[in-house]
Formats: C-alpha cells, sequence, structure tokens
C-alpha cells in the first residue's frame, strides 16, 4: 500500500531512496547504441536506444523483433535480475523490505505484443516458482505505466522488457515497443514518514509563531 504524503513534504536527504535500476532511463548509452548498460538481452531482440524518450530524459530503449508465422508466439526479452537468481538472493536487495517499482511502456507497432513483466522467485511445496509481481501491457500508440509495490522474499527478482509475434497479421509479424523512465526504491517506513511529518508540523509552527 502507498502512504499518501501531502504535497508539500519533503523527504530529507536521509530518507530519499536512491534508484537500485541502473541506467532506467537509458541515458547512459549514445543513442544508436545496441549495448543497453545494466541490462541484459535474453533469446532473439533487438535494441537500440532512441530518441525522443517515452516518458523522461531525452532517450528511450526501443526493442524489435521478427516473428514468422513458424516461430510466432516465441519472444524475445531484456531483462534485470538486480544480482539475484534461481536461488540466489540477491546482491542489491534487503529480504523483508518493501520497495516500488515503476516504468512506462510505448508499443509503437499495431501488430504484435510487448510487455514490462516483473516477477519474483517462491518457494512452496511443489518447489519454485516465479509468479508475476506485475505486468502491464503495451498498446498501440499509448503510454502505460507500471507502478507497484511488493515485499521482496529472497530469491530471483526480475524485471523482463519483452515482446511477441501474437496479434494479429500473417507472414511475418514484427513488435516494436519503446520503454523508459525504470525505478526500483525503498518504500520508507510509516515511521520515517510520521518524523518527516513531525518535522513539517514543527516547522509550520515556528513559522506561525515568527
Amino acid at each position: 500500500m502507498l502512504v499518501a504524503v501531502t504535497a508539500t513534504a519533503v523527504l530529507p536527504a536521509g530518507l530519499a531512496s536512491a534508484n537500485l535500476i541502473t541506467n532506467g532511463s537509458f541515458e547512459q548509452d549514445a543513442v544508436g547504441s545496441t549495448t543497453i548498460t545494466g541490462f541484459a538481452q535474453q533469446s532473439n531482440i533487438d535494441a537500440v536506444i532512441v530518441t525522443p524518450a517515452v516518458s523522461d530524459g531525452s532517450q528511450a530503449l526501443q526493442l524489435s523483433a521478427a516473428t514468422t508465422s513458424s516461430s510466432r508466439g516465441r519472444y524475445g526479452s531484456f531483462v534485470n535480475d538486480f544480482g539475484s537468481g534461481v536461488g540466489v538472493d540477491s546482491t542489491l536487495l534487503t529480504i523483508g523490505q518493501e520497495y516500488r517499482i515503476t516504468g512506462d511502456i510505448q508499443q509503437i507497432s499495431t501488430e504484435g505484443n510487448s510487455y514490462i513483466n516483473v516477477n519474483q522467485e517462491v518457494n512452496g511445496p511443489g518447489g519454485r516458482s516465479f509468479p508475476a509481481i506485475a505486468v502491464v501491457e503495451g498498446e498501440a500508440g499509448v503510454i502505460k505505466s507500471l507502478d507497484e509495490t511488493f515485499v521482496y522474499n529472497g530469491g530471483r527478482l526480475r524485471l523482463a522488457l519483452q515482446l511477441d509475434g501474437f496479434g494479429g497479421g500473417t507472414g511475418t509479424v514484427t513488435p516494436v515497443a519503446r520503454f523508459d523512465n525504470f525505478t526500483l526504491t525503498v518504500v520508507p517506513e510509516p515511521a520515517s514518514l510520521a518524523l518527516v511529518g513531525a518535522g513539517g508540523l514543527a516547522l509550520l509552527g515556528r513559522r506561525r509563531s515568527a
């Protein structure tokens, strides 16, 4: 659950949470670059840094993947595992901590599908599974946003930017989508927010008495 904070409240530097996603706005690589800092390619997909941005800065990540009727449904993705792996805890995250993950997607093509997919490893009686924390499906010409909070419970956490060839057309289908403005931040503890609120009230009291 997100805790509402008044518009006048500003988190002190010690409470402001750093973005744990390297290159989340895709500004670290030059336009035209096909090597994407902070993200790894998984399966067959083409990636390039483009301009303009979808929602932040001046650049975005554009993914495309041609799929023929014989391979329709095969998808490619670029992923960020936050230093985690199957059965391996993240080197960046704290078990039991609540986090907020955000990002934007804009599908460019009218064919195929695009997704933001966030999933986390769960160990249950039947073994390991990787249920989705959140899935946002792209829509042609529309900017759609991911905004989800979750508690990290250990094991693999994966942010996947994905394409597939379903969604109409015959012969070769080439889905194209752009991704931008990804953040992963710590959700402040209620006690920390209470301190911020108390500080604001104290400041307001001093201003009134001045």
